[in-house]
């Protein structure tokens, strides 16, 4: 009968399976990171988008049957013919505002470059209001990374019916 060497592993093997593993660790690291960025990218934009589409909705809920629409410098004044009342949209000081209220969460901002544009069309007898914004999420160019940044345009024209 043979006797089995009772040797261990050589230095250099052991650091060959080391070096493997080091190896197999960067490789699953770089894969997960590049998985959870992606992620986070995602997760802003979407948030972007749908305060854009809820403040958007909510003009074009208000605005489509209102009554005495005008424009004047980014704001549409409008009558509701629910309540009566007079009513305007405006942009402040990064927000879409309803009577001085900002309808966009606090997550997201409407950028200034390029600027907000509320506008009537034509001038005079007004038939439909034009929204031409750029919505982003708050903080924006205050050293966010690359995948926190995200923004979404929003042009559109609402027909009047009265």
């Amino acid at each position: 009968m043979k006797r089995l060497s009772k040797k261990g592993m050589t230095l250099v093997e052991l650091l060959v399976v080391f070096a493997v593993f080091v190896v197999i660790i960067a490789i699953t690291q770089q894969a997960l990171f590049a998985s959870l960025r992606g992620t986070s990218k995602t997760e802003v934009a979407s948030k972007v988008k749908q305060n854009a589409n809820y403040v958007v909705s909510v003009m074009e809920r208000a605005l489509h049957s209102a009554k005495d629409v005008s424009c004047v410098n980014n704001r549409v004044d409008y009558t509701s013919v629910e309540d009566g009342k007079k009513y305007y949209f405006s942009c402040e000081e990064g927000n879409v505002t309803l009577g001085g209220s900002a309808l966009n969460s606090n997550e997201t901002t409407v950028s200034s470059n390029p600027p907000c544009s509320i506008t009537c069309s034509p001038e005079g007898g007004t038939t439909s209001v034009v929204i031409d914004m750029t919505f982003q999420q708050a903080g924006e160019g205050s050293g966010l990374r690359a995948e926190e940044k995200a923004s979404h345009q929003v042009k559109t024209s609402i027909l009047l019916r009265n």
